[in-house]
């Protein structure tokens, strides 16, 4: 068999992608048997710890109190543009 590897045909022929493997080096022992978990399936579960929640409040906190009139000043910023675009 000569099937083509490449990036769009690789996983049509694993015997031939194996045999081309074994030619660039690469040694059986390294073969894994069976699927290996998906790692997209890791992503996204992730649990914070009971204390996390006051953590972020107080973390949260400390930054509004380091730049109060920034925040304060965006919303005077945003709310009056707003309120000069309709007409009176």
């Amino acid at each position: 068999r000569k099937c083509p590897i490449d990036t769009h045909h690789r996983n049509q022929c694993q015997y031939c992608r194996f045999s081309r493997c074994l030619k660039m080096g690469m040694r059986r022992e390294a073969v894994q048997r069976g699927r290996v978990p998906s790692v997209a399936n890791t992503y996204g579960h992730f649990t914070f710890p009971p204390d996390a929640h006051n953590y972020l409040n107080n973390y949260i906190s400390h930054l509004v109190r380091a730049e109060p009139y920034s925040f304060i000043s965006n919303r005077l910023q945003s709310s009056s543009s707003s309120s000069s675009a309709t007409p009176a």
